[in-house]
């Protein structure tokens, strides 16, 4: 009976090395087998940058505005896309032109239940925001919550396409900056088109 006491403590220590054993097969099986998301194709990337570099640049500073949620919408959710519309966050963030947040910041500033109630009130329960119709009733509603927030910088990429071998690759872009207190847009890029190196990279920015 005596030896009781150390039978249980190697069966405890057998079971937690199995167990730790366990966990981390689990963990490289996972890191081999996932798959690595798509990157843009070199020549691609490099005009991408050249023309969110441009983009950043033009975008105008007003002094009416200075917290926005930035809101890059895109027809599809392909990798690619996705590291386009990072690319255009990090610049437009990096310029410092305004205090820039997206969706994905804004919702980590609430509690998961309450985030939910706040979506429930304007029907995007589930969703993300697609619009700036839909984005004007959210930032409305966060107000009252003491989330005041001036306005929305909203990029919508209408084309986004490689080409063929990064030839006739093109970029498409629609943005404005919305005032919530004026309730209206009040500023926008001037269109621009950029030929590189025989690839049109088209970059068009105004509002609707």
């Amino acid at each position: 009976a005596g030896s009781s006491p150390v039978v249980f403590d190697k069966l405890a220590k057998i079971a937690t090395i199995v167990i730790a054993a366990g966990t981390v097969a689990g963990v490289v099986g996972y890191l081999i087998t996932r798959e690595t998301p798509r990157k843009m194709p070199p020549v691609l990337r490099q005009l991408s940058e050249e023309v969110v570099a441009d983009f950043s640049e033009k975008l105008p500073r007003n002094r009416d505005v200075n917290e926005l949620l930035m809101l890059v919408l895109q027809r599809g959710n392909r990798d690619e896309e996705k590291e386009f519309r990072d690319l255009i966050k990090d610049r437009v963030r990096a310029a410092g032109k305004y205090k820039i947040e997206d969706w994905d910041d804004v919702k980590k500033k609430f509690d998961d239940n309450l985030f939910q109630k706040l979506l429930e009130k304007v029907g995007l329960l589930g969703q993300e925001i697609r619009d700036l119709a839909q984005a004007k009733k959210v930032l409305k509603l966060l107000a009252n919550t003491g989330k005041q927030m001036d306005g929305v910088l909203l990029v919508n990429v209408t084309e986004f396409n490689e080409g063929d071998e990064g030839f006739g690759a093109k970029v498409a872009l629609e943005a404005e900056i919305y005032s919530i207190e004026k309730e209206k847009t009040i500023e926008n890029v001037p269109v621009l088109e950029l030929p590189e190196r025989g690839h049109w990279i088209r970059l068009v920015a105004k509002s609707p």
